[in-house]
């Protein structure tokens, strides 16, 4: 690879390194001061919208292990040979 190259892909890694270090807040708040409130990246906006509402509320777990014990099957009576 060449020197521009190499330049390139060492600061692409450090603002990766920089955007995976902020919280799920932080990362809406810098695509607001880039392009403006609402405007572009719209995925990027859903996507952390639904992170950070899977951070507030997290899934129930104890609904899981009801809905599978529903899903058992009933008892059946083993089979003579």
């Amino acid at each position: 690879m060449t020197a521009k190259k190499l330049k390139r892909v060492e600061l692409a890694k450090e603002r990766k390194a920089n955007y995976e270090s902020l919280t799920t807040t932080q990362k809406i708040l810098s695509l607001d001061m880039k392009l403006g409130v609402g405007v572009g990246a719209v995925k990027q906006r859903a996507k952390l919208l639904s992170i950070l509402e899977l951070e507030k509320n997290p899934p129930k777990k104890e609904q899981e292990n009801i809905n599978s014990q529903d899903k058992k099957k009933p008892y059946q009576k083993p089979k003579r040979s």
